[in-house]
This record gives C-alpha cells, sequence and structure tokens, in this order.
C-alpha cells in the first residue's frame, strides 16, 4: 500500500513539473506582429504584411502546427486571416496576406497543416 501511494506522489509531482515535455516547446505563443487577443477570427480586420516573413516569423508560423496550436494561439501569433473557407475535405483553412501565400489548415480547433508557398 505505501508503494502505490509512493508511486502516486511521485506521479504528480513528475507531472506538475512538466517532465516528458518538448523542452523546445513553447510554454504560450507570443503575440506576432499583427497578432490579436480576440477570440474569433474576423476577416474584415485582417492586416496585409507587404514583406516576407522574418526567418523568426516563418519558425513560429511553423511552431503553430508542429506544436499543434489551437485558433486562439493562431490568432495571437497571425492576426486576423483575410480569407477563411471550409475545403471539400470538411477541414476550415485561413490564409494569411504575406507575399507569400500563408494557409493554416485547422481540424475542429487544432492545426492539423501550416504551409507558405
Amino acid at each position: 500500500m505505501k508503494r502505490i501511494v509512493l508511486f502516486a506522489m511521485l506521479a504528480a509531482v513528475l507531472i506538475n513539473f512538466g517532465c516528458g515535455d518538448d523542452p523546445t516547446a513553447p510554454k504560450y505563443f507570443a503575440r506576432g506582429r499583427l497578432g490579436t487577443d480576440d477570440p474569433v477570427p474576423d476577416t474584415s480586420k485582417a492586416s496585409t504584411m507587404p514583406y516576407d516573413p522574418t526567418p523568426q516569423e516563418l519558425q513560429e508560423f511553423y511552431d503553430l502546427y508542429r506544436y499543434t496550436a489551437g485558433k486562439r494561439d493562431v490568432l495571437r501569433v497571425m492576426g486576423h486571416p483575410m480569407e477563411i473557407w471550409e475545403g471539400a475535405d470538411g477541414m476550415e483553412r485561413w490564409r494569411y496576406p504575406w507575399k507569400q501565400s500563408c494557409i493554416v489548415k485547422f481540424k475542429g480547433d487544432y492545426v492539423v497543416n501550416a504551409i507558405c508557398h
């Protein structure tokens, strides 16, 4: 019985300290240059970015996919999308107006793909 209690306590401590988490994963996504804290996207508030993204901005964009961000994380990093549509596969897509066309694809609330071309 003592072993079970000790194991439970150890497990609780390890979970609280994030043992096993990816140490490179952001604890939260920092607000980007065009980012917003708005809870839902609004294409009428989209801002154009008439320059190529910096390497750091591109990394933050791809981290949204790498770490399975939610829609609010995408808004915080990228701001409001220029266009929102649902594809034939039922997934929602948001397009951002960088010089490169950047698209974030969602399944439910979570990013499943992020591409720039």
